[in-house]
C-alpha cells in the first residue's frame, strides 16, 4: 500500500500528539513518606530555610535558631517572627529558665535576661566552630568551641580556656554535676568546673549526649546506629545497637527517652535497651527535640513544629 506525504505527515502528528497527552495525564510520584502523627498537634511555619539548629520552649513562648537567625513564637509554635537583631550562624541554643537564654556559633554569642524580649549580641573573632553552649547560673556557663571548653562567669563578658578539656560534647545536669567529651575521652566535673577527672573511653564523635541525673546517661552518633549508655556517671559506658542513627535524643527518667531520626521520631521505655516509631513527619526531616518543663514534647523541621502532651 503507497502512502503519500501528506498522509505520512498527519500520522506522524497523531502519534506525537497523543505521546504528549499521555505525558501529561501521568500522575505525579507519590511522597516519599506519609505521616504518622496521632495525638500530634502540627502547626505549619515559614521560618526561611530546610535547617534548623536549635529550639527551647517555655508554655506557649518558644525560640527556633538556624543559620538565618532566631525566631520566637508567643503563640505555642503555630507563628513565628525573627527576633531583632543579627543572629546569623547561631548554632546552639540552651536555656537556664524561662528568663536566661545564651546562644552561640559562628562568630557569635548572643544572651538574653528578660524571656527573649531583647537579646544582646556580640561578635567574636576565631569563633568559627562554636558547638555546644550551657550555663548553670545566670552568670556561669561553658561552651565548646574547636574541641576545647571554655568557661565564664560573668554571663559570657569574658571566655577561659580550661587546661587540658577536650570537648564537643557537653552536658550539666545542675550546677555541680557535667561532662564534656570528645572522642575517646570524657571530662567529668562534680563541683561546676574547678576541677575535672579524665576518664578513658571508645565512644567516639557524639553529636547528641544527655543525662537525667548524677548516673544515667546516654550518647549517639546520627551517622551510626548506636547507643552509648552509663549507669554510674560515665565511668563505663554499654553499646546498645538501633534502628537508625539518632541527631537528638532526650530522657525524662531512667527509662522513657525520645530521639530523632530523619523523619521519625521514636521512643524507648526500657533506657535505651528497645525504640519503636513515635510519630512520623512525611513533609520533611525532624531535626530538634525539646521537653519542656510541662513535659511536652516539641519537635521541629522543615516546615513544621510538632507537638504532643506526654
Amino acid at each position: 500500500m503507497r502512502i503519500t506525504i501528506g498522509a505520512y505527515l498527519a500520522m506522524v502528528f497523531f502519534i506525537v500528539s497523543c505521546s504528549k497527552g499521555k505525558q501529561e495525564a501521568q500522575p505525579e510520584p507519590a511522597p516519599r513518606f506519609t505521616d504518622s502523627l496521632t495525638g500530634w498537634q502540627v502547626f505549619e511555619h515559614t521560618i526561611p530555610g530546610d535547617y534548623m539548629n536549635d529550639m527551647a520552649f517555655f508554655g506557649q513562648t518558644g525560640f527556633i535558631t538556624n543559620n538565618k537567625g532566631i525566631y520566637r513564637s508567643v503563640d505555642g509554635g503555630r507563628t513565628w517572627t525573627p527576633v531583632p537583631g543579627d543572629h546569623a550562624g547561631i548554632h546552639s541554643l540552651a536555656f537556664l529558665d524561662s528568663q536566661h537564654g545564651y546562644g552561640i556559633g559562628r562568630n557569635r554569642y548572643t544572651y538574653t535576661v528578660d524571656g527573649g524580649h531583647t537579646w544582646h549580641t556580640r561578635s567574636e573573632n576565631g569563633w568559627d566552630n562554636g558547638e555546644e553552649i550551657q550555663f548553670v547560673t545566670p552568670a556561669k556557663g561553658f561552651k565548646s568551641m574547636d574541641h576545647s571548653l571554655y568557661s565564664t562567669s560573668d554571663t559570657g563578658k569574658t571566655w577561659k580556656k580550661e587546661t587540658g578539656i577536650s570537648c564537643e560534647a557537653l552536658y550539666f545536669t545542675d550546677s555541680a554535676r557535667g561532662w564534656a567529651l570528645l572522642r575517646n575521652n570524657i571530662h567529668i566535673t562534680r563541683n561546676g568546673g574547678r576541677t575535672w577527672e579524665t576518664k578513658g573511653t571508645e565512644l567516639g564523635y557524639l553529636f547528641s549526649l544527655h543525662f537525667t541525673d548524677s548516673l544515667y546517661g546516654w550518647g549517639s552518633d546520627e551517622n551510626y546506629p548506636k547507643l552509648y549508655r552509663t549507669t554510674d556517671g560515665g565511668e563505663t559506658w554499654t553499646t546498645i545497637a538501633l534502628p537508625a542513627g539518632f541527631r537528638d535524643l532526650h530522657f525524662t527518667d531512667r527509662q522513657n527517652g525520645y530521639a530523632v531520626s530523619g523523619y521519625t521520631i521514636w521512643k524507648t521505655t526500657d533506657g535505651g535497651t528497645n525504640w519503636f516509631p513515635f510519630g512520623r513527619s512525611g513533609l520533611g526531616g525532624i531535626v530538634e527535640l525539646f521537653i519542656d518543663k510541662q513535659n511536652v514534647l516539641w519537635a521541629a523541621g522543615k516546615g513544621r513544629v510538632l507537638k504532643k502532651q506526654l
